[in-house]
């Protein structure tokens, strides 16, 4: 299977039997193929590293600025690049800031090493210029994918009139069913490797 969007759209179109996008539109195969990419991301998150330089002295360590960032993992100061082994600065996360419990107050211009988990990307959804979905998640992406998509179609199926009868229950069930399938896929997957800061548990 291919990589890029592109390809995640045909095989979620291939699985919904709508390969002429009769029933979804791009936007919203897009859509479901987000909440998929998202639930991965959870499960089985990058594990990324970058330095943070602080412009101003103090505990505040932004962390608007890392690629993706879902949580933090390991926070590094005093730091200079390379250095090892470690110093563990304890933390709390509020509002984008990592507050450092540091007696001492780092100083402007100082480095410190953030490691965290970040979220997947497919190139060419939301901008993005590669994908970085495990290679065991892709098939379970397109059917969470699918699950959402078609769990998003019967609320609309619900609301119109046109569709036969029980349709709408129908669509929802299936929905369901693919994102059952998917989660347990998920549960089933672990990583290749993680580094040693990192514990899924």
């Amino acid at each position: 299977m291919a990589n890029d969007v592109g390809a995640y759209r045909a095989a979620l179109m291939g699985l919904l039997k709508d390969r002429a996008g009769a029933t979804w539109a791009e936007e919203e195969l897009d859509s479901a193929l987000i909440l998929a990419l998202d639930d991965v991301s959870q499960r089985l998150p990058r594990s990324l590293s970058e330095d943070v330089i602080l412009a101003m002295g103090g505990r505040e360590v932004p962390l608007a600025s890392l690629t993706g960032w879902l949580w933090v993992e390991e926070v590094w100061w005093p730091y200079e690049g390379g250095s090892y082994p470690p110093n563990l600065a304890p933390f709390e996360v509020r509002e984008e800031t990592a507050h450092l419990h540091t007696v001492v107050e780092p100083a402007p211009g100082d480095m410190v090493h953030v490691l965290y988990a970040g979220g997947h990307t497919i190139e060419g959804l939301e901008g993005a210029t590669a994908t970085t979905v495990p290679e065991g998640c892709r098939t379970a992406l397109v059917l969470g994918a699918a699950g959402y998509a078609s769990l998003s179609k019967a609320v609309e199926m619900a609301r119109e009139y046109s569709w036969p009868n029980g349709a709408a229950v129908r669509m929802s069930d299936w929905g369901q069913g693919m994102l059952a399938r998917f989660r347990e896929k998920l549960r089933e997957v672990r990583p290749a490797s993680v580094g040693a800061w990192v514990s899924w548990g």
